[in-house]
């Protein structure tokens, strides 16, 4: 399969997976959320509804992009880059809403939904906990994996893509779980808006614009940007910290939650 650049008018998102990487959190976390500046969203925080759950909201279809629930669930979703979209898709979001109310083990969802899966968007979810694996699928690819140590890398094709966001990301991904770890460590290198220096661009001068701008770890332009960027760490001991900041338009935070709970 051609690798595409990644950009044009696509949702851009970045996700690095630590699994058993880090000598104090065997689970880590490092994500930025882009999506259009005018899409309403809640921050995150436990749900009133579901007070369990522990996730950001999309107030427009009711799902979320990532989130985590105090028995340890945890699921996220990007969406897949491609030129055409189908018509009248369902809400990707509810995979991850789904998966993280529901009781069925993650292969055992995975099945479930899979005669569905053609009646959204492309999309990569991944669902599981960090002590039995977190399982990547996505409906753009024959068969799944499961995540089970190591450090991984997920945008908006398949896992792991040498795009060179993914790379260099997870490069420097390692390096901090390996040598000097600190949350601010990690949100620094969301907040990376440098785009990459050998990307193809298109032709045409506004779409290679717009690939530039998102080629790089976190976006930043007048209709489109990194939303907000996420920290997740699980210790040995069961402990939970779920740290989100969330920016303007001018990529500037503007909200910082940051919750912590055991797992239970």
């Amino acid at each position: 399969m051609a690798v595409p650049n990644p950009g044009g008018v696509f949702t851009v998102c970045f996700i690095l997976i630590g699994i058993r990487a880090n000598t104090t959190y065997p689970f880590v976390i490092a994500a930025n959320r882009d999506e259009f500046h005018h899409r309403a969203t809640e921050v995150a925080g436990f749900w009133p509804d579901h007070p369990a759950l522990c996730a950001g909201r999309d107030l427009e279809a009711g799902g979320s992009w990532m989130g985590i629930t105090r028995s340890g669930r945890f699921a996220a979703l990007t969406n897949f880059s491609e030129a055409q979209s189908i018509l009248n898709p369902r809400s990707r979001g509810q995979l991850v809403r789904d998966y993280l109310l529901g009781s069925a083990p993650a292969e055992q969802f995975i099945a479930d939904q899979q005669p569905a899966f053609a009646s959204f968007g492309g999309f990569n979810l991944l669902v599981g906990d960090w002590s039995s694996g977190i399982h990547w699928i996505s409906n753009r690819h024959p068969t799944s994996k499961t995540l089970e140590t190591g450090v991984f890398a997920l945008s908006n094709h398949l896992l792991d893509t040498p795009w060179s966001k993914i790379t260099n990301g997870k490069k420097a991904f390692a390096t901090i779980l390996e040598s000097s770890f600190s949350t601010k460590a990690l949100f620094d290198l969301l907040h990376h808006d440098t785009p990459a220096p050998d990307l193809k661009t298109d032709d045409d001068p506004i779409t290679a614009r717009v690939q530039r701008i998102r080629s790089s770890i976190f976006v930043k332009s007048p209709d489109y940007g990194t939303r907000s960027s996420t920290v997740i760490t699980i210790s040995h001991d069961q402990q939970v910290r779920f740290i989100e900041h969330s920016f303007d338009i001018d990529g500037k935070c503007q909200n910082v939650v940051n919750v912590a709970f055991e797992l239970q």
